[in-house]
């Protein structure tokens, strides 16, 4: 009896000391990212907006309503509160002094289960960037995109598309869908302008090249999408992204009555294809980006797909610890995203191994912003965070 007493106390002096070894790894573990954050800053709502950086200032939006302005530094510059939500798949925008935000005309609440009215129907806000004042508010359609190009504001409506003075009065319709024809109303996709060129596409995924100078379609490339049929798998999957790089416009068309997702590539000039490349479980949410040498895109299955420039080769694609909502973020040849899991992800440009992961508290569903060595990104659980990613 005393023998197996003491054979017991040695198992439980053993599971002692493995626990005591396995606490302390986990507390320099959760030491070493406290160390590697630099602040954090809390907001009055949950945020999905992507962080965007210009002049060392973040600027974001939450989902009670806001615009923030923080230094690089954490500390707020301004909030505004625009009293309306703010549509975060309509990004923001920033252009010289001013940023554009798009506002919902209601939103439903979840209790009671009413519409809520908002003190602004939707309208397309410009906003000075340095005061935190509202200086204009344009629209009174459905305001689907926005962008601008030499000193002038351009956004969509379900008529076609307006060119404006950012903080006048005076607008002019350069695309009138009545005109045109229904191919080009809805022009519902990210703008991208590239010297006088303008491209984006429309809901049913036509894609449009539209020079500035002449107000004239150069070119447009009809998608496989039939508008009289309505799509019997996820009808609201269809993507906003649509990129330029290099001479060419990327964008994903999600496949009608399938999960699937089609990456292409048109040669920016004349509309070619230049590739095409399928990813079955569909983009999630379609969110296109780009480094030096590949096209990245996160898929619906938690993976992020690598493809070659142009032709679209595919490169690599891994899995991710959950969902990637944003973009991923190149960064001295790592690709950096927020996960759904609760995690930054880094993955290494030519493999997609994983070479980096910073544990969060809540969900990143967001695009982070990457500066100097700093990654800055906002969770769900209202929080902005800045840290420090190591030196490669």
């Amino acid at each position: 009896m005393i023998e197996m007493n003491r054979s017991n106390f040695k198992y439980i002096l053993i599971w002692l000391f493995i626990l005591s070894v396995l606490s302390a790894i986990f507390l320099y573990i959760k030491d070493s990212h406290r160390q590697s954050e630099i602040w954090s800053f809390k907001t009055l709502s949950l945020s999905t907006s992507r962080m965007l950086l210009h002049d060392n200032n973040i600027y974001f939006t939450d989902q009670a309503n806001h615009v923030y302005s923080l230094s690089t530094d954490g500390d707020l510059n301004w909030k505004l509160d625009l009293g309306c939500p703010i549509t975060t798949l309509k990004k923001i925008i920033i252009y010289e002094k001013y940023i554009a935000a798009i506002t919902a005309a209601s939103y439903q609440t979840l209790y009671p289960e009413t519409v809520t009215s908002c003190q602004n129907e939707e309208r397309l806000h410009i906003i000075d960037r340095n005061k935190g004042k509202l200086i204009n508010i344009k629209g009174g359609d459905l305001i689907y995109s926005n962008g601008f190009f030499n000193g002038k504001v351009y956004y969509s409506t379900s008529s076609g598309l307006y060119k404006s003075e950012i903080t006048g009065t005076e607008e002019e319709i350069i695309i009138d869908s009545d005109i045109e024809g229904d191919m080009t109303r809805s022009l519902s996709s990210h703008f991208s302008f590239h010297d006088s060129m303008l491209y984006m596409k429309n809901m049913d995924q036509h894609v449009f090249a539209f020079d500035l100078i002449s107000d004239e379609i150069k070119w447009q490339h009809a998608s496989d999408w039939q508008p009289d049929q309505k799509d019997s798998v996820e009808p609201t999957r269809t993507s906003r992204s649509l990129v330029y790089d290099e001479g060419v416009i990327y964008t994903v068309n999600k496949v009608q009555h399938s999960t699937a997702a089609d990456v292409y590539a048109f040669d920016a000039e004349s509309g070619v294809i230049l590739g095409r490349y399928r990813i079955e479980a569909g983009a999630s949410p379609g969110r296109l980006s780009a480094s030096d040498k590949y096209i990245y895109i996160p898929s619906r299955d938690s993976r992020v797909h690598a493809l070659t420039k142009r032709d679209l080769y595919p490169v690599w694609d891994v899995p991710t610890i959950g969902p990637v909502r944003g973009a991923m973020v190149p960064y001295q040849g790592v690709v950096y995203a927020g996960t759904q899991a609760g995690s930054i992800i880094g993955l290494d440009e030519e493999t997609g191994e994983r070479v980096y992961r910073y544990p969060t508290d809540d969900p990143i569903p967001g695009t982070p912003a990457i500066q100097d060595g700093i990654i800055y990104f906002a969770t769900n659980g209202g929080s902005i965070h800045a840290v420090r990613l190591p030196d490669k």
